[in-house]
């Protein structure tokens, strides 16, 4: 992460960056976030601990079925709505999958 840090990125991206670190390293990386954040840098967290989404983000966008399906702002944090919001996406996809089969089945049918 030093190497990068030192390059003077505009946007870093940051996956599950907590993962597997203590609570002391975890504090200094918060630090980290904030001060990038300080100097106008954009931060980019992919991350499956809601508790650390909400505790460093400005918002929050909700992935879901390989598309973006919502975004909450800071004060729209839940963490129902968030956990409703990643399943959307799946049931969405279920849904069209099933259209393309009865389209698919109807222009078999003669």
């Amino acid at each position: 992460m030093a190497k990068w840090l030192t390059r003077g990125a505009e946007v870093y991206l940051f996956d599950e960056p907590s993962r597997g670190i203590d609570v002391a390293a975890r504090a200094r990386l918060y630090e980290l976030f904030e001060e990038l954040a300080k100097q106008g840098k954009t931060i980019v967290i992919v991350s499956s601990d809601l508790e650390e989404l909400f505790e460093t983000c400005d918002a929050i966008a909700v992935m879901s079925a390989g598309r973006m399906v919502t975004k909450f702002e800071r004060n729209d944090f839940s963490e129902d709505a968030i956990l409703e919001a990643s399943f959307a996406g799946q049931e969405s996809k279920r849904t069209t999958a099933e259209s393309d089969d009865r389209w698919q089945n109807e222009e078999a049918t003669p």
